[in-house]
């Protein structure tokens, strides 16, 4: 009787364990064709179906990360990014009476001095909307530091509260043209509240 409590107290004691140890695996929440909506941040964006919410808030500004394959291999990034030290690689704030013209000579410096290696190539610098803001469109090229030639196209919107982006990164090689059309798409589904 003793050796089937024991036993018995064993197994107990594995599924506790198992438990805790798969309540603790997070789970990325998959896109549906729902809006995410920031209350704090005053935007809503709907991810392409299929991609990936991080759940994680991995920014200054508290951005937010959608995928389809791993962050590595392709990522969006949206939200809104705070003026006080907007451009944080070139040490430069934004104000609300930048010009997106001012917002894109930034947005370019910045990517260049936060890329080690001094390889982005903007490939276009042109006037856009988002959220219904003016804004510009920026895509440029940079090789990673494992010799990875990437691809990023941003959009961004000055206005009071901030700056709004949703921004694509990818590998030029098959990840960039596969996805370059579901990030455009989902471009057009970000309001601000």
């Amino acid at each position: 009787m003793t050796n089937h409590s024991s036993v018995r107290r064993a197994r107990l004691y594995i599924v506790a364990v198992l438990c805790a140890a798969m309540s603790a695996c997070v789970t990325w929440p998959v896109g549906t064709g729902e809006p995410f909506v920031d209350k704090t941040k005053g935007y809503a964006y709907t991810a392409p179906i299929g991609w990936y919410q991080s759940p994680a808030k991995l920014t200054r500004d508290k951005l937010r990360t959608f995928t389809r394959d791993g962050s590595t291999l392709q990522n969006i990034v949206v939200g809104r990014i705070a003026h006080k030290n907007a451009f944080s690689s070139i040490d430069k704030d934004a104000t609300p009476e930048m010009l997106p013209q001012d917002i894109a000579e930034n947005v370019i410096a910045d990517i260049k001095a936060f890329l080690p290696n001094d390889t982005f190539t903007v490939q276009t610098n042109a006037p856009a909307t988002l959220a219904g803001n003016e804004g510009v469109r920026i895509s440029g090229e940079f090789v990673s530091e494992e010799g990875l030639r990437i691809r990023l196209t941003g959009y961004y919107a000055n206005t009071e509260d901030g700056i709004y982006s949703a921004v694509f990164r990818a590998p030029t090689l098959h990840f960039y043209d596969q996805h370059i059309e579901e990030f455009e798409t989902s471009v057009r589904t970000l309001r601000i509240l």
